[in-house]
This record gives structure tokens, sequence and C-alpha cells, in this order.
């Protein structure tokens, strides 16, 4: 189902809904596995502010327990039409693990 539905800024419901999926799929990643720096230290303070700055987006609240299902289901792109749905669900955990 498509929702055509415009936001005042130019932007549809179906556009936002893209954007978060790519977010998802493409962000969950680096929050879980992330490991850019040779300090352990500035690895985890990496993770938490790409974590931070994701729920502060979608106005979620996801733990690094929340963020390791999602990337474990929606990972890199591995099942849109999952994505999709999660997103549709409001971000419901329950969502991913009854799939």
């Amino acid at each position: 189902m498509s929702r055509i539905v415009n936001f005042g800024n130019g932007i549809t419901a179906r556009q936002r809904d893209v954007i978060i999926a790519k977010l998802l799929m493409w962000c969950s990643r680096p929050i879980v596995k992330g490991q850019p720096f040779r300090s352990q230290k500035r690895n985890n303070l990496f993770r938490e502010v790409i974590k931070k700055t994701l729920n502060y987006y979608l106005g979620t609240l996801f733990s690094d327990e929340d963020m390791a299902l999602i990337y474990q289901r929606l990972g890199n792109g591995i099942n849109p039409e999952l994505t999709y749905r999660f997103i549709d669900s409001g971000f419901d955990t329950g969502v991913l693990n009854d799939s």
C-alpha cells in the first residue's frame, strides 16, 4: 500500500519511508559492529553517537539489543519487505521477532 501524503516540505510519506528504510538497512551495521578506530573506547563512542542520532531522527529509543535485531533482520538490505512492515508497525520489534 503506497501512501502519498505530503508533509508540507515536499516529502511524501512514501519518500519518508524510503529514507527511513535506507537508514535502517545501512546504518544498523555500523551501530552494531562499527570499528573504524583502533581504540575500543572510540569505537564504542562512535556506535553510541550513531545510535543516538538515529533514535533522535526516528523518534525512537532503540537499545543495543534492538539494534542487533534490526541489523540481523534488516541490515544490508536483506529483507526490504520486512523493513517496510517494521516501519508501518511504528517500529514494533515484535514484527522482527515474528519473522
